[in-house]
């Protein structure tokens, strides 16, 4: 996997419970320029707002902040990063946040994120470059 897999996770709505996804075109920002905002429709109905803090193609890697979240999560900062692993045709992927929510919803949130967020996104990637 090489830095075409980091733009293309930021293009292409691979999670299973992501309806569609648009950028906010009034910042007049690419996909994969620093500060960009994607908004996601839920197929549940919610909204999720990112903006892009980092993206490296030297390093293979890229974090984003949520703005706007049904998670009710407060200063949401995950970073994705990626090593190719030195036999076979694979790639190691991390994939990691941190936020603040309210008190006693940590586990939770902790298995909502890690379940729908990063084993979906992940997996919808594997798929994607699988073909």
């Amino acid at each position: 996997m090489g830095s075409e897999q980091i733009e293309a996770y930021l293009v292409i709505p691979e999670i299973s419970a992501v309806a569609g996804e648009e950028y906010d075109k009034s910042k007049n920002a690419p996909p994969d320029q620093i500060g960009c905002i994607r908004n996601f429709t839920l197929k549940g109905g919610g909204r999720v707002r990112e903006r892009l803090l980092a993206l490296s193609d030297y390093d293979l890697s890229m974090s984003y902040a949520i703005l706007e979240s049904p998670m009710e999560v407060r200063d949401y900062v995950a970073s994705v990063s990626l090593s190719p692993v030195t036999e076979g045709n694979a790639t190691f992927a991390e994939w990691s946040a941190e936020c603040d929510c309210a008190t006693g919803r940590e586990a939770e949130l902790s298995r909502q994120i890690g379940d729908h967020v990063f084993r979906a996104g992940l997996e919808g990637l594997r798929l994607r470059f699988a073909r």
